[in-house]
């Protein structure tokens, strides 16, 4: 990306992603942006979210206990993420499946910081105890510990340092284990992580849980776990079956509706997702060349898609 952005500057590239503050305000403080070159803009789009969070693994304990997910989802601090590290720009994803219009359920939201209630459930967890460096232990001793696996980047880095200091208060240590992404991915696939911290792409009209969430993708008919596949929950549960078999199949749009409502209550209820973050914008700069609709009466937005780009709303101008 570092590289990108130098020829970016030098107009090899016409265009770059600025949706990194440190992209959108210091590292964009040059001549070519004072000079009225370059241009910096922001769209907003109407898209369904990218589900970038944290997934956690069924497989390892004690993430086998439902009370030990509810505490992590309130230990983990993205208000403080949103201010420090975003400049309070962005928002706190709510769900799963967030931003398919009719098709979201519109009742979930994700479950707020708060150490008093993550001290709760682990209390029902068995986690009753401090140890000498602030952190629960469970009556054998055990601390309450999370591993975190994600693909390293810069702004990646730091969210998981400010998430390692949120859940400290609430007696959860973070263990960080941060990779080269195709490094950490493998392990993603492989289950061989606790917790992944990822996103994935996503596509309109209505979202899907079969890859993800159906227990072909979780287990074997010997009951081993599955690799190389997308359930990163190694989830397994009869009715998610019966829901994401149905949203396959669905040939009205109220079966839809009905069916992914009730599949996203599950992830909600049975705390598979801690929610991140999203932004209802783009921002990107762009060389003055390149041109997008805009006068006085209709300011440009790109509402059906995911990147400004990809509306094929532009031109260049040549002169």
């Amino acid at each position: 990306q570092s590289k990108a952005f130098e020829l970016f500057l030098i107009g090899d590239i016409d265009f770059f992603s600025l949706n990194v503050p440190d992209y959108w305000y210091e590292k964009m403080e040059v001549p070519q942006y004072f000079g009225g070159y370059i241009e910096k803009v922001q769209f907003y789009n109407i898209f369904p979210r990218t589900p970038r969070g944290l997934y956690l693994n069924l497989a390892k304990k004690p993430l086998d206990n439902l009370n030990v997910r509810k505490g992590l989802s309130h230990a983990m601090d993205f208000d403080t993420v949103n201010t420090v590290l975003f400049r309070g720009d962005v928002e706190r994803l709510q769900s799963w499946t967030e931003g398919y219009g009719k098709f979201s359920n519109p009742n979930i939201q994700a479950r707020e910081y708060s150490v008093s209630k993550a001290e709760e459930y682990f209390t029902k967890a068995g986690y009753t105890k401090r140890d000498s460096e602030g952190y629960l232990v469970s009556e054998s001793g055990k601390r309450m510990q999370l591993e975190i696996t994600w693909g390293r980047a810069p702004i990646y880095d730091q969210i998981m340092d400010k998430l390692k200091e949120g859940a400290k208060k609430a007696g959860v240590e973070i263990l960080l284990d941060g990779q080269i992404s195709s490094v950490a991915f493998t392990k993603m696939l492989e289950k061989r992580h606790q917790a992944a911290f990822l996103g994935w792409n996503v596509q309109p009209p209505f979202p899907r849980y079969y890859g993800s969430f159906h227990s072909k993708n979780a287990y074997d008919e010997k009951g081993n776990l599955k690799k190389q596949t997308t359930n990163m929950n190694s989830y397994s549960n009869p009715e998610m079956d019966r829901l994401s078999e149905n949203i396959r199949a669905a040939t009205s749009e109220e079966a839809l509706q009905r069916d992914s409502w009730k599949a996203e209550q599950l992830i909600h209820d049975d705390a598979l997702f801690i929610p991140a973050i999203k932004s209802g914008y783009l921002r990107q700069g762009h060389w003055r060349w390149l041109k997008w609709p805009q006068t006085k009466h209709y300011e440009f937005n790109a509402p059906a898609v995911s990147l400004a780009y990809e509306s094929y709303l532009y031109w260049i101008d040549e002169d």
